[in-house]
């Protein structure tokens, strides 16, 4: 397998990069109000 995900994790209130990776393997939980965190 030769598949890579590419993350980039940005706080759009403060115009910061929290996450920048690149890796084979990928898990996400979500917690909370996950309307309020999606971006449409």
């Amino acid at each position: 397998m030769t598949s890579q995900i590419k993350v980039l994790l940005i706080d759009k209130k403060n115009k910061k990069v929290l996450l920048q990776d690149t890796g084979r393997n990928a898990g996400l939980e979500v917690a909370g109000n996950v309307p309020e965190i999606t971006v449409a």
